[in-house]
C-alpha cells in the first residue's frame, strides 16, 4: 500500500530499481498500468522453490565440484559396476566349485552316475535272491505239509 516511487513517464528508459530490487518492465504492459510489488520476503514468496533450484544445479558437493545430480549419476554407475562384478564373481565362484567337485571326483575314482548305477543293478539283483529265497520257503513248506 505504500507508494515507493512517483508515477514515470512509460515505457522506462531501462530497468527500474526500488530498494535494490531491480524490475524490467517488458512490452505487454500499458501506460497508467499500476504495480505492486511485495519486497518483504514472508511466507508465500517463491524463496525456497528458488532454494530447491538451486540446489538442483548449485555444485555444492566435494569441495564445490559435485551437483546432487552429480553424486546421484555417480552412485548408480557405482552400484551397477559393484552389481555387476558381484555377479561375475559368482559365476567364477561357481564355476571353481563345479571344477574342484569334478577333481575331487576323479582322483578319488567315484563316479555318481556310476554309483547310482550299479545301486540300482545291485538293488534288482537282491530283490531276484529274495523271490527265489521266497520260493524255497514255499517249496519247502509244501513238502512239510505233504508228510
Amino acid at each position: 500500500g505504500n507508494i515507493l516511487m512517483q508515477p514515470q513517464p512509460y515505457p522506462p528508459e531501462g530497468p527500474v530499481t526500488i530498494n535494490g530490487t531491480t524490475f524490467e518492465l517488458t512490452p505487454g504492459a500499458v501506460a497508467n498500468d499500476k504495480f505492486t510489488a511485495n519486497l518483504v520476503p514472508s511466507e508465500g514468496d517463491n524463496g525456497n522453490l528458488r532454494k530447491l533450484q538451486d540446489l538442483q544445479t548449485g555444485k555444492l558437493l566435494n569441495e564445490g565440484e559435485s551437483t546432487i545430480l552429480d553424486l546421484y549419476h555417480n552412485l548408480n554407475t557405482n552400484m551397477g559396476l559393484k552389481s555387476s562384478t558381484a555377479n561375475r564373481l559368482s559365476d567364477i565362484a561357481t564355476l571353481e566349485k563345479q571344477s574342484a567337485q569334478e577333481r575331487i571326483a576323479s582322483i578319488s575314482g567315484v563316479n555318481l552316475d556310476e554309483e547310482a548305477a550299479n545301486m540300482m543293478k545291485f538293488q534288482q539283483a537282491y530283490m531276484a535272491s529274495s523271490r527265489i529265497m521266497q520260493a524255497a520257503n514255499d517249496t519247502f513248506n509244501t513238502i512239510l505239509a505233504l508228510r
